[in-house]
């Protein structure tokens, strides 16, 4: 076999149907995750960079943020791809917001699809790969995860494509694939830094299968011809305008118990239905032992089709691109999971185990679990063959159930910042209505900007929340905000003061409010301009 191809059959009208049925469990995503975000994508914090990062290349100033007083700002703790996408769909003239929603949405059915390919490449099974897409569609994680202004859909379906083409380059022994997968990796490394985590799962692919070293170093540089010019652009771009490669800086802050059982549960909500979620959550040794053992069947069920894969004979002594890919996807969960902590470790302590973060590692994690069931029945007697079927359709059953439920709560309301709590809020209406030359300090700046398009000064608490560090300029901002405040120049607009319940956070707002009188308290928040 000279070339990846689909299944062979003499029915050639089985592709035609395959792909008719993938597009229409794309378009069923599509539409759950339409009815999901009936108010908007999600809000919150870093959706104001990618947003103000978008509206600021369309404007003209360049991958940046304009601060409370309208200075400009470079952006670079977060990679610009996805700004950069949101910004090539506003050239339409529409709203960015409405943007990211249409790109969103238009990503989630890709992503669908991707998942769908992806397995049909390593199992050449139709059923098996419309099973993966359908469960990509329906998946409440999934959902959730797309439902937010965030760069994670961009980042998956750059990472599937980049393996895609990897083994397409495999295939057909063309380098020209080797640099597009390169191509497509830097720029998910642009997107979200744990996109090195392709970088190194491909690399080491590259490893695995060529035996020969010359091949080796000319697939990898073929490969890093195709990564590596995006990455030094941008690292550049940043050392030239800020001083620093990535606005991060090398500490030691090892991950709290409490973020490790947050990515605990996230990991089982994937597996396990809500209800029974909720009763792990009251059983914490249970959940425990439970994860021990998914990861022993896991790690028993991965080495039996490694096995079974080895044994089959390969033409020339190479195996096929199905075996790649499943080895890829394999690599890519635990190398993915590793940037992660090493994130967590050495640069950004704030990190946490959400779902968001989890869900390129569960993508693929789901990608080698059905393949891996697949591999495991070919050749198992038939009852066999029929007990892994009943479960696969009971369990899909519950996957549906979970994703409805999703649905239907997601549809509910606006989440974070597009929330109607936050579009009705008294003190966003006042916002709207100060004088433009007023400067606005608040602890909510990035929900101000976007519910009302203005910029403002963010209040600083007196820990930095990245390297858990107290802030060296703390006391000096205090008195720059109370001299602009009583020159009535400016006004401190604290939201939920009644939510400090923390010492350091009440400590914190005492040292905002000292010196102040308050001139508006509304429901959600406490207003001193003097």
């Amino acid at each position: 076999m000279k070339e990846l191809r689909f299944p062979t059959s003499k029915k050639y009208w089985q592709p035609a149907v395959f792909f008719f049925l993938l597009f229409a469990t794309a378009f069923l995503g599509f539409w759950w995750l339409k009815i999901s975000t009936f108010y908007g994508l999600g809000l919150v914090n870093d959706s104001y960079a990618y947003v103000s990062g978008a509206i600021n290349i369309l404007k003209g100033n360049g991958y940046s943020q304009l601060s409370g007083g309208g200075e400009v700002s470079p952006i670079t703790h977060f990679p610009p791809m996805f700004s950069i996408l949101l910004a090539l769909v506003g050239l339409l003239k529409i709203d960015i917001l409405f943007a990211a929603r249409l790109v969103v949405l238009s990503l989630f059915g890709l992503n669908v699809i991707l998942v769908g390919i992806t397995l049909l490449v390593i199992t050449r099974r139709y059923p098996v790969s419309l099973l993966g897409a359908f469960l990509s569609a329906t998946s409440g994680v999934f959902l959730r995860t797309h439902s937010m202004l965030m760069s994670e859909p961009l980042f998956i379906s750059l990472s599937l494509i980049s393996s895609l083409c990897l083994v397409v380059s495999f295939r057909h022994h063309r380098r020209t694939w080797l640099l597009i997968a390169g191509v497509f990796a830097g720029c998910a490394t642009l997107t979200r830094y744990a996109g090195l985590a392709s970088v190194v799962t491909a690399l080491l692919t590259i490893y695995i299968f060529r035996r020969k070293v010359k091949l080796v170093l000319s697939d990898t540089l073929s490969y890093v011809l195709g990564a590596l010019p995006l990455l030094i652009s941008w690292g550049l771009r940043n050392q030239l305008l800020t001083g620093t490669v990535a606005n991060r800086q090398l500490l030691w802050h090892l991950p709290s118990w409490s973020n490790i059982e947050l990515g605990l549960f996230n990991f089982l909500a994937w597996i396990f239905p809500r209800s029974f979620l909720s009763w792990l959550q009251a059983q914490k040794y249970f959940a425990y032992a439970l994860t021990v053992f998914i990861g022993f069947v896991f790690l028993w069920l991965v080495i039996t089709t490694l096995r079974s894969l080895s044994r089959e004979p390969q033409p020339d002594g190479k195996a096929e691109a199905g075996e790649k890919l499943f080895v890829y996807h394999l690599a890519y969960m635990m190398i993915y999971l590793g940037a992660i902590l090493a994130t967590m470790v050495f640069f950004d302590a704030s990190t946490r185990f959400e779902n968001r973060i989890l869900a390129p590692m569960e993508v693929s994690l789901l990608i080698v679990i059905l393949a891996a069931l697949a591999k495991w029945s070919e050749r198992r007697p038939l009852y066999q063959k029929i007990l892994v079927v009943a479960f696969l359709v009971l369990y899909t059953w519950f996957w549906v159930r979970e994703g409805r439920y999703s649905v239907d709560f997601l549809g509910q309301d606006g989440q974070g910042y597009a929330s109607l709590t936050w579009k009705n809020s008294p003190t966003i209406e006042y916002i709207r209505n100060l004088p433009l030359e007023k400067i606005i300090y608040t602890n909510k700046n990035t929900g101000v900007f976007l519910q009302t398009g203005r910029n403002s000064y963010r209040l600083l608490s007196r820990t930095d929340p990245v390297t858990l560090k107290p802030r060296d300029n703390y006391e000096d901002q205090l008195a720059e905000i109370r001299k602009n405040i009583l020159s009535q120049k400016a006004v401190l607009i604290f939201f939920g003061p009644d939510e400090q319940t923390e010492p350091e956070d009440r400590a914190w707002l005492e040292d905002l409010r000292s010196g102040l009188t308050m001139f508006e308290k509304f429901s959600d928040s406490e207003v001193y301009d003097r």
